[in-house]
């Protein structure tokens, strides 16, 4: 058995489950070959399970150990690992607790923010535009566009997973009853630092419309008056959201 061969074999044993040829691993007094080639399938699937641990923190303590380390097993089993880097690893996990029946409905929705969260934390950065952008562009402010941090991100979720996250990091006692609701929450990072919030049924209009391209006067026509839209477009230039304000050859920011 060559080297190419050897490395094939040791894959197909130690991660798709193969039966490895007695050659690869030599037996020893203490553990035949099999034993051996066992350890080092055990440690490369606790390896993807610790990998899935550190991205969902929330979810696995939602779970507990035992039901988390369970659905680590399907998951993996059904998406192996693919790539030298493990950051991918967990990009379905959400999907798949959405077709299972056996855990908590709302970690489903849990694993979506947590995956979001980790996304946000690995965008590509790009500096936010002064304070004073709104008032620097003056009358043609209602016909300028926005552009956003690469980080930020909005999630639609059906159940109460702020609250759950809140009683998760202040280590409450959780409730057994699973609250539904329809909830737009928002994601993104601000330096070294990941945040998320809820928003309201008219920001989250108004944010959809800025991000498809829209002018700030359709901006502010989602909310009810323009001290609301003052104080929610305010807000985004305060989080570090928008990386330009652009209207015809006016640009601000960078």
């Amino acid at each position: 058995m060559n080297l190419r061969e050897a490395q094939s074999a040791f894959w197909k044993a130690t991660v798709e489950g193969q039966t490895a040829p007695p050659e690869l691993f030599v037996s020893s007094t203490l553990l035949p070959s099999e034993k051996r080639v066992e350890i080092y399938a055990s440690m490369y699937l606790w390896r993807l399970m610790d990998a899935l641990r550190q991205d969902y923190p929330k979810v696995a303590s939602l779970l507990g150990d035992y039901n988390f380390n369970r659905l680590c097993k399907l998951y993996v089993t059904a998406h192996p690992s693919t790539a030298a880097s493990l950051a991918a690893l967990g990009g379905g996990l959400a999907e798949m607790l959405r077709s299972q029946t056996e855990f908590r409905a709302d970690a489903e929705d849990l694993a979506e923010l947590e995956w979001a969260r980790a996304e946000a934390f690995v965008a590509s950065d790009s500096n936010a535009v002064a304070m004073t952008a709104f008032a620097d562009a003056g009358s043609t402010l209602p016909a300028c566009t926005l552009s956003f941090q690469p980080s930020l991100r909005i999630l639609r979720l059906s159940h109460r997973v702020l609250a759950l996250w809140k009683s998760l990091e202040e280590d409450s006692s959780l409730s057994s009853e699973i609250l539904t609701t329809d909830q737009a929450v928002s994601v993104w990072r601000n330096g070294f630092s990941v945040y998320h919030a809820a928003l309201s049924p008219a920001e989250e209009k108004a944010l959809e419309k800025a991000l498809a391209g829209g002018t700030i006067a359709d901006v502010c026509s989602s909310f009810g008056n323009p001290q609301e839209a003052f104080e929610i477009l305010s807000s985004w230039l305060s989080e570090g959201w928008i990386t330009a304000l652009t209207c015809c050859d006016l640009q601000t920011g960078s």
